[in-house]
């Protein structure tokens, strides 16, 4: 029987704009403290992982480091980097799937008013998994681009790793490779 899981996280950093805010810059620290984690224990000696279960405490910090560019009303950069370090604190592990390493680069384009296009890079560095096994690290790269037709009307067509980048979140399921999405979004 599962228990639901308890947390309690303190952050404490900054954010500053120059330039007009056309250049922001921000750190932030994190702690937070888990009871009653859910995740997956594997048995080395059955090699069998079973279904969910709570783990007991665990511990998670880091801090996150933000830069944004927005040199004109068309255009913005944004830049992040993450390190966080782990612990299950019933055997001292890390924790499953949660990398040391991740950054990420997003630019949003808006030629006009009625198109936008976003661009996002995310690197996810090596994680463990269940039975000591590593995952690799992956980048992986998104596109969208959304058209008002008219007021009621957008058109958009998104690309999800669009550079076929294979990886897996979780040992031995791949993640898909690249998906087409277009369609036509109605609102009034």
């Amino acid at each position: 029987n599962l228990q639901p899981e308890k947390s309690q996280t303190y952050e404490i950093g900054f954010e500053q704009g120059l330039f007009q805010d056309k250049l922001r810059f921000g750190s932030v620290f994190f702690r937070t403290q888990l009871k009653n984690l859910i995740d997956t224990k594997y048995d080395p000696v059955t090699f069998f992982t079973p279904p969910y279960s709570n783990i007991g405490k665990a511990r998670i910090y880091g801090y996150e480091n933000t830069i944004s560019l927005n040199p004109f009303a068309a255009l913005k950069i944004d830049i992040g980097y993450t390190w966080q370090d782990t612990e299950d604190k019933s055997n001292g592990d890390e924790l499953l799937r949660r990398p040391k390493n991740k950054v990420f680069l997003a630019m949003k384009l808006i030629p006009n008013s009625k198109l936008d296009m976003n661009l996002k890079l995310v690197y996810v560095g090596r994680r463990s998994d269940v039975g000591n096994l590593l995952l690799k690290a992956y980048t992986k790269a998104d596109l969208n681009i959304n058209y008002e037709l008219n007021k009621n009307f957008e058109a958009f067509f998104k690309i999800d790793n669009f550079t076929d980048e294979a990886y897996n979140e979780v040992i031995n399921y791949a993640e898909p490779g690249r998906v087409f999405n277009a369609g036509v979004k109605l609102s009034f």
